[in-house]
């Protein structure tokens, strides 16, 4: 399934909701920014950096199966870093891309739904409207929302597939920066030492950007089902097709799904993992 398949119907609902209340969403930019400078730095720095630990460490593709002394010769150790660059390059590219689809995908999720959540807001509040005008309005969200329901089970088949791998990521290496910054601060040199921190300041920006956007999308879409069954009022029959709808929600693999308690739950189990690993080694 491709990004377009996602995105081009969802804009569609935008401007469709746009065009029918006139109105204009909130959006949360900055982070979203922030984290797009974030990708850009990671992108270009970390492939160079860790090119050069896999180097140090013999941990490239030719150090990692060889311990004979003709390593270290100039030229091989050339050869041996522009390969674990090129392979780092292409990694970091691979998880950075997938991050970036997945943004794409939530903050479409969440511009719509957000939307979609003022829109009921003026409905439901406007005195300038009467009740069949109101049902009507409230109608047209219903339909929206079923709409935009089937659009995010086709999204469901990606994200399902990259969101639990990104949090993985994300919080290895996390506790792998931390333990790095406390444990090993004197093995470095001052030179390469900042990277740790950086890289985990990267990644703490990145996640904070993607979780509070992926657990908005439950919680808005919950205040916008409240607000339309207030809308329709005494309509019996879009009364029941409201209380049939459930919030949307963004599935972490096959059985959870991202809720307001997910970000809290997720960065105290890597503050135990970095406890654990500073105790055990």
């Amino acid at each position: 399934m491709s990004l377009k398949s996602v995105q081009s119907p969802l804009s569609h609902l935008e401007r469709q909701l746009k065009e029918s209340f006139k109105q204009s969403p909130k959006s949360e930019s900055k982070m979203i920014q922030l984290a797009c400078v974030s990708i850009l730095i990671a992108n270009l720095t970390s492939p160079v950096f860790l090119a050069g630990f896999g180097v140090g460490l013999k941990l490239d593709p030719i150090g990692i199966f060889s311990s004979s002394a003709a390593l270290n010769h100039v030229g091989l150790l050339v050869f041996r870093y522009l390969l674990t660059l090129l392979v780092a390059t292409i990694g970091t590219y691979v998880i950075t891309s997938g991050f970036v689809i997945l943004l794409v995908i939530i903050w479409s999720y969440n511009d719509v739904i957000k939307l979609m959540l003022e829109c009921a807001l003026y409905v439901n509040e406007s005195s300038k409207l009467d009740y069949f005008h109101r049902v009507q309005r409230g109608f047209l969200l219903i339909k929206t929302y079923k709409e935009l329901r089937v659009i995010q089970s086709w999204g469901d088949i990606s994200i399902s597939q990259i969101y639990p791998s990104i949090l993985l990521f994300g919080q290895i290496l996390l506790v792998t920066c931390n333990y790095a910054c406390i444990k090993l601060h004197s093995e470095f040199p001052a030179i390469l030492f900042p990277v740790f921190p950086v890289l985990s300041g990267l990644s703490c920006v990145i996640i904070q950007a993607l979780l509070p956007l992926t657990c908005n999308v439950h919680s808005d879409s919950s205040k916008f089902l409240v607000k339309i069954k207030s809308i329709v009022g005494r309509d019996k029959l879009l009364r029941r097709v409201t209380i049939a709808f459930k919030p949307l929600i963004v599935k972490l693999g096959d059985i959870s799904y991202c809720k307001r308690s997910t970000k809290t739950h997720y960065y105290a189990s890597c503050a135990d993992l970095t406890i654990n690993v500073l105790l055990l080694i």
